[in-house]
């Protein structure tokens, strides 16, 4: 038998089985150059976004503070950051709200100026630094991913139109910088470089636990060298660090009085409108008295999603996974069954998220749930309500959930696994 097989019909049979899920694409995406028109777009539309914003909302300072209750900008910084920072080396003990650990009041150190105006201008051109970082580096690395540079334009205008930023702007909060750094970090583990990954990621758990729940992942990929490493990192930087520099007894009591009001703030977080927190958000919408009952089986519920979540991961994560944003990105979206507090500015990686997922989505409806979450984490749903409304109805709750399911519905059985297939995941590692 004589066959003669063209290129197009080869084409549209592989495109075919792509569709199916049965193919390997394992593969690096197209090349993308970037030139100048392309920095001139991209201008045009960060000052189209910010033009916008101030036209709509009178200003953007305005739109910062109306994300929460009324005060000063920079509420955090001036409350806690800084008294932190002042009085660490003589009074090594955390303030009162202060969720933070010693290391972190070490380095706070060096933003607490003797004047506190010049301490504030500092901490904004920070805050400016990692937003910068958070609006370029994923958004390059999803238009990479994706293959097309629209990814990382509509990223753009995810992230600086979502209401979290604002949020996170209005307290001087440090969820744009840990949000960066967990990133980064994963982008880091997919090239092998496993120490600075580790590195990264204990400097985000450093400032705020969370970050660490990213070791979950690591452990049902079951790469225990990094693990390792990441406690390698936590030992000296959590410990020995602020133990040389305070004394190891003063260090280990900052811990102690750390977790008391850690376990205090579990009796008042219930009550605070901000909290995205699944358990809480159910409550204020049922109306339910948050006594043990309620919040005992509301918090059973949030395991429950974790656990069925870290198994699916379980059943489409190997050890030989090439790329690991699109599972790991899983345990952003679990923050709000895994955390009490919660605030709205951690939601800070849902833009990173959406436009993940989105490039994983092929049917009409998962389209519509990428749709309905742009709306929801936006300035635009938030400018017709007030942060009560928005907040305490738990509308970034809801578009994290909405993304949870898609994440969910776009994980298959690797390819090699016998079943057909897992959606492609873009390989990064190094090539010559």
């Amino acid at each position: 038998f004589n066959f003669t097989l063209d290129a197009e019909y080869c084409i549209t049979v592989f495109r075919h089985l792509q569709k199916r899920d049965c193919v390997n694409t394992n593969i690096a995406a197209p090349r993308l150059h970037w030139k100048t028109y392309d920095l001139l777009l991209t201008a045009i539309l960060i000052l189209s976004v910010f033009s916008l914003i101030n036209m709509w909302s009178g200003g953007t300072n305005t739109m910062i503070a109306a994300t929460d209750k009324p005060g000063a900008i920079y509420g955090d910084f001036n409350d806690y950051y800084y008294p932190a920072g002042r009085m660490i080396l003589s009074s090594p003990k955390p303030l009162g709200g202060y969720f933070y650990t010693p290391a972190f009041a070490i380095v706070l150190r060096g933003f607490a100026l003797d004047s506190q105006a010049d301490s504030v201008i500092l901490w904004q051109i920070f805050q400016h630094l990692g937003i910068i970082l958070l609006l370029f580096v994923p958004g390059i690395y999803l238009a990479t991913r994706g293959g097309r540079k629209l990814y990382f334009y509509l990223y753009i205008l995810l992230f600086l139109t979502s209401f979290p930023l604002y949020h996170n702007l209005k307290w001087g909060q440090m969820s744009i910088m840990i949000t960066f750094a967990s990133i980064f970090s994963i982008m880091l583990h997919d090239r092998g470089h496993k120490w600075s990954a580790a590195l990264l990621l204990t400097l985000a758990s450093l400032v705020k636990y969370y970050p660490a729940a990213f070791i979950f992942y690591f452990l049902i990929k079951r790469d225990f060298g990094f693990i390792a490493r990441f406690s390698a990192c936590m030992l000296l930087l959590g410990l020995v660090f602020p133990a040389a520099i305070l004394g190891l007894p003063a260090t280990i009591q900052f811990y102690q009085l750390l977790n008391a009001e850690l376990a205090y703030a579990l009796d008042w977080v219930v009550y605070d409108l901000n909290s995205q927190y699944l358990p809480h958000v159910l409550m204020r919408i049922f109306s339910m008295e948050p006594d043990v009952a309620a919040r005992g089986g509301l918090s059973l519920v949030s395991l429950c999603i974790c656990v069925i979540v870290f198994f699916k991961m379980y059943r489409t994560t190997t050890a030989e996974t090439k790329s690991s944003m699109l599972s790991a990105s899983a345990i952003f979206l679990l923050l709000p069954m895994l955390i009490n507090t919660s605030w709205p500015h951690y939601f800070v990686f849902l833009p990173f998220c959406t436009v993940l997922l989105l490039q994983h989505c092929s049917r009409p409806w998962q389209k519509f749930f990428v749709v309905i979450t742009m709306l929801l984490q936006s300035l635009l749903v938030f400018s017709f309500t007030d942060y009560k409304i928005y907040s305490g109805n738990g509308l970034l709750l809801a578009a994290d959930l909405l993304l949870l399911i898609l994440w969910f519905s776009v994980q298959k059985a690797p390819p090699d696994s016998g079943l057909c297939g897992r959606n492609p995941e873009v390989s990064f590692s190094k090539t010559n």
